[in-house]
């Protein structure tokens, strides 16, 4: 530390991160010939949906971090390509049929700008297949920022603390009324995780809602910061060994006029 994305320990519950990946490419309907991929992280979720959309398809994927990308790169062949770069800069999302994005755009700020880019430029018949985090109010999620607002670690992160972008569901359903889309479809899952005991939930954090934290601190500040965290965590979820670790996540699908 100081830390970044790393693929080995995102990948540590590699299953468990993999399950709302299959819920969410089962919302694709056939047909797709060219899809965007944001967010695309090692690369895996990218290579199960290119396997659903068949042989005719190909898929542009975008991330922002380079270790995911590394990850990602043997996975590269003609029909399924890798960029870094920024979600929040894109600008127009037109000549795809589908734009996908599994655990991403809770990074995204400004959901209300992002969705008027991306719905206001959607290609006419166009599907769009989302998944967002959206536990952050589960309490091992709340310990992290309780945390973050302590003194030294407020000071040392200069008064940071990471926010979830996602909004209520109501709200994209909204916006996708607004944007007149031909269909829509949102729900939202709770996923029922069994970890080995309690403390892994540290483990699980430190590939995700952690690493912002991490990245703006020092070794010796990051190793208190976590000692800190684990010691708040084990007064408000306990000990348990199995732990359930439930796992809300948001689902939005919906398909343009066309």
């Amino acid at each position: 530390m100081p830390t970044a994305w790393s693929p080995s320990q995102y990948e540590r519950f590699r299953s468990e991160r993999l399950e709302p990946v299959h819920d969410l490419v089962a919302l694709v309907e056939p047909g797709v010939r060219r899809a965007l991929d944001l967010g695309c992280g090692t690369g895996e979720p990218t290579e199960l949906l290119l396997a659903h959309l068949g042989d005719a398809a190909e898929i542009d994927a975008v991330d922002s971090s380079p270790e995911m990308l590394a990850r990602a790169a043997p996975r590269a062949s003609a029909r399924l390509r890798f960029r870094q770069g920024e979600i929040a800069s894109l600008e127009s999302f037109a000549g795809f049929d589908l734009v996908f994005s599994n655990a991403a755009l809770h990074w995204v700020p400004d959901h209300r700008a992002l969705f008027r880019r991306l719905l206001g430029t959607l290609a006419p018949g166009a599907q769009l297949a989302l998944q967002m985090p959206n536990n952050q109010h589960h309490p091992a999620h709340v310990a992290a920022s309780e945390v973050a607002r302590q003194e030294p670690f407020a000071g040392w992160l200069g008064g940071f603390v990471q926010r979830s972008a996602v909004e209520p569901l109501e709200r994209y359903a909204g916006w996708l009324w607004e944007a007149r889309v031909a269909r829509l479809r949102l729900l939202e899952r709770v996923y029922c995780h069994t970890l080995a005991r309690a403390a892994d939930v540290v483990e699980w954090l430190k590939g995700s809602l952690l690493v912002p934290y991490l990245e703006r601190l020092d070794a010796a500040q990051a190793r208190a910061f976590l000692d800190a965290y684990a010691a708040r965590l084990r007064k408000v979820i306990g000990e348990d060994a199995p732990y359930l670790y439930t796992f809300r996540r948001m689902f939005v699908w919906a398909r343009a006029a066309g």
